[in-house]
C-alpha cells in the first residue's frame, strides 16, 4: 500500500507505524476519507497480496462508478486486478528486490555531561540541592569512569542505521488459445531497526489460476488458489511488548544510565533497559497465521 503513494491522483498512504509486518498504509482519497478495496471483484483486504502478483490498480470515484458498492464506496474505490495466465510459450520469471530503510528523521540526544548538568540547573531553579557533585560531571565529561559514570548513546547501542528487507519472487505463465496458466511464489523478509533480528516478519505468498475456454459450447472457466503464510516474532519484556514499547525504552533512557555492568553483561539494574527488550535471552511474542482462498467463475 505504500508503494500507491504519488501514484494514483487523489490517493493519499498514510502510514502509522514502522515496524515490520506492521508498516502498510491506509489509503484515504483527498476530501473524502478510507478507500473500499476491490479485489478481482470481491472486497477485501490486500496488505497480504504479493506485490508482483498485481497485474493493474484503478481508482474509481465517480458516483455512477462506485453506485454499485453502496455506501461502502462513498469515498471511492481502490479497484486491483491480479495476473492471469497469458497465451504464449511457458514462461519462467524471478524477481528479486532487496532494501534499506532509514528514519526520516532521529533526534540527536544531550550526552551525559550535559543532562547532568541540565538536572542541577533545574534543581537549582526549585531552590532544591544538585543531585551531581562537580566530581560527577568531570567524571562524566572526562569519561574516565565508564560505569560509575557512563555516558550512554542508547541509540547508537540498540539501533542500526538501516533495516533491511528482501523479497523474492518466482512466476511461471503461459496457455494457448483455450488454456492459460498463472503460478507465482512469493517471499518477504522484514526486519526491524534494532541490532538484533527479534523484531521480524517473514511471509510466504502462493498465486495459482487457470483460465479454460471452450468457446465450441459458449464456456469460460476461470479458477485458481491463493495462500500466504505470515510468521511474526516481537520482543516483549515485563514492562511491554512490541516495536512500540522497545522503541518508548530506547528515548526514555538516560545518557548516564549504564547498558552494561563490569563484566559485560546487560545491565539490570537500568529500568526498562531496552537491549534486555531486544537480546537473544529476552522475552518475546511470535504469532503467525495463514490463509488459503480458492474461487471458480
Amino acid at each position: 500500500s505504500n508503494a500507491l503513494a504519488g501514484k494514483l491522483p487523489g490517493l493519499r498512504a498514510v502510514q502509522r507505524s514502522g515496524a515490520p509486518g506492521d508498516d502498510d498504509a491506509s489509503l484515504i482519497f483527498v476530501g473524502f476519507g478510507n478507500a473500499l478495496v476491490i479485489v478481482d471483484g470481491v472486497e477485501r483486504d490486500f496488505k497480504q497480496i504479493d506485490a508482483n502478483d498485481i497485474e493493474s490498480i484503478s481508482i474509481l470515484k465517480d458516483a455512477s462508478a462506485t453506485a454499485v458498492y453502496g455506501a461502502r464506496a462513498a469515498n471511492g474505490i481502490v479497484m486491483i486486478t491480479t495476473k492471469r495466465g497469458k497465451e504464449g510459450k511457458l514462461n519462467v520469471g524471478y524477481n528479486f528486490n532487496y532494501t534499506l530503510s532509514q528514519p526520516a528523521y532521529l533526534p540527536k540526544k544531550v550526552d551525559s555531561y550535559n543532562a547532568a548538568l541540565y538536572v542541577n540547573r533545574g534543581l537549582e531553579y526549585d531552590g532544591m540541592p544538585a543531585n551531581y557533585t562537580q566530581e560527577d560531571l568531570d567524571l562524566f565529561r572526562n569519561g574516565t569512569d565508564p560505569y560509575g559514570h557512563p555516558n550512554t548513546d542508547w541509540q547508537d547501542l540498540t539501533m542500526r542505521n538501516f533495516a533491511p528487507e528482501q523479497r523474492h519472487n518466482l512466476s511461471v505463465t503461459g496457455g494457448s488459445e483455450t488454456m492459460k496458466i498463472y503460478s507465482g511464489l512469493g517471499y518477504y523478509n522484514q526486519e526491524s531497526i534494532y541490532r538484533t533480528n527479534s523484531n521480524n516478519m517473514q511471509r510466504y505468498n502462493l498465486r495459482t489460476n487457470v483460465e479454460a475456454d471452450f468457446k465450441s459450447i459458449g464456456l469460460k472457466i476461470l479458477t485458481g488458489v491463493e495462500a500466504y503464510l505470515y510468521d511474526y516474532n516481537s520482543p516483549a519484556s515485563a514492562t511491554g511488548s512490541g516495536y512500540g514499547a522497545v522503541w518508548s525504552h530506547i528515548q526514555n533512557r538516560k545518557p548516564y544510565e549504564p547498558g552494561y555492568n563490569l563484566n559485560g553483561q546487560i545491565y539490570s539494574g537500568t529500568t526498562d533497559n531496552p537491549l534486555k527488550d531486544i537480546s537473544d535471552e529476552g522475552g518475546y511474542i511470535k504469532s503467525n497465521y495463514s490463509s488459503v482462498r480458492g474461487f471458480m467463475n
